[in-house]
């Protein structure tokens, strides 16, 4: 049909491998399951870990968030969405995502000056990003990942710009099924979980 099918239960993807069971001791046998979203795959591919560290995820939809530790209030302005190692994802949403890039590139082409004008909103987005103990350390490069920043160097460098600070841009474009495979949950006989860090494209 045309609607992919509904199932009723979580569906393992198969089993963990060979290669995989020798390099963090779990039964090749193992099951393994994704339980993470989409966002949260493709910034943990680029290793985004540390509190204060920054991103921005650009696909069909855009992101900018800072990684934070609970006690942090909900806000009007951002939403925190579950992550690793006991932190969350500060998120706003609602920025233009690829579609309207490549429209303003097709419009514009792909210069600086084209984007001066989206780039100042993710810039004022990230502006909006809650403040946290520490916060120099989000003074760093801002992880950056989505194949657009790699396809549309003009956007890359108006972006680059407007924060004031340069983009740790993913070199494959394959963050999301990195991220994914390196956060799968494995179900051992047991029926233990264990979720397998390992460093992403980019490592802090």
């Amino acid at each position: 049909s045309f609607f992919p099918t509904c199932e009723t239960e979580v569906a393992s993807l198969g089993s963990l491998g060979a290669a995989i069971a020798r390099a963090t001791g779990i039964s090749a046998a193992a099951k393994v399951f994704l339980a993470i979203g989409d966002q949260q795959a493709s910034l943990r591919g680029v290793g985004l870990s540390l509190v204060c560290s920054d991103s921005v995820n650009i696909g069909t939809g855009a992101q900018v968030a800072r990684v934070v530790r609970s006690p942090i209030r909900q806000s009007k302005v951002f939403e925190l969405r579950p992550y690793f190692n006991d932190t969350l994802l500060a998120t706003i949403t609602g920025l233009p995502g690829a579609s309207a890039l490549h429209e303003m590139q097709a419009r514009s082409g792909d210069r600086p000056e084209s984007f001066r004008l989206v780039a100042a909103k993710y810039a004022e987005a990230v502006a909006a990003l809650p403040r946290v103990t520490n916060f120099a350390a989000a003074k760093k490069p801002l992880y950056a990942s989505g194949s657009l920043l790699r396809n549309l160097p003009g956007f890359r460098d108006a972006l680059e710009f407007a924060l004031g600070r340069k983009l740790a841009v993913s070199p494959t474009g394959q963050e999301a099924p990195l991220g994914a495979v390196l956060t799968a949950a494995a179900v051992d006989a047991g029926n233990s979980f264990m979720e397998c860090f390992q460093p992403g494209l980019y490592s802090e």
